[in-house]
């Protein structure tokens, strides 16, 4: 199988393509920009080619951030339904 592999002068490897038939570059260029922490690279849109853009997904909530949100939203209305009783009864009840 070939194998074509782009590397720097450190021998950190950037990409590697394998197959019968690799794609050689006829030439390469690069991007340099900041993206959200977890997202995922798409592609290159190089419709503009003075200005080509980074595509990518921003990350998704994860469940347990997820479930963390929803304790926490229920905990504040559990909170405010809390103060809102002792406010109406005049009972100074602490909170949970």
């Amino acid at each position: 199988m070939k194998c074509f592999v782009i590397y720097d002068e450190t021998g950190r490897i950037y990409a590697a393509e394998y197959g019968e038939k690799p794609t050689l570059p006829t030439e390469l260029n690069f991007i340099q920009t900041e993206i959200e922490d977890g997202s995922q690279i798409t592609r290159v849109d190089v419709s503009d080619h003075e200005n080509p853009k980074l595509l990518y997904n921003a990350p998704k909530e994860s469940a347990l951030e997820k479930e963390l949100t929803e304790i926490k939203e229920s905990n504040d209305k559990l909170k405010a339904q809390i103060a809102y009783l002792s406010m109406m009864s005049g009972f100074d009840v602490e909170e949970v």
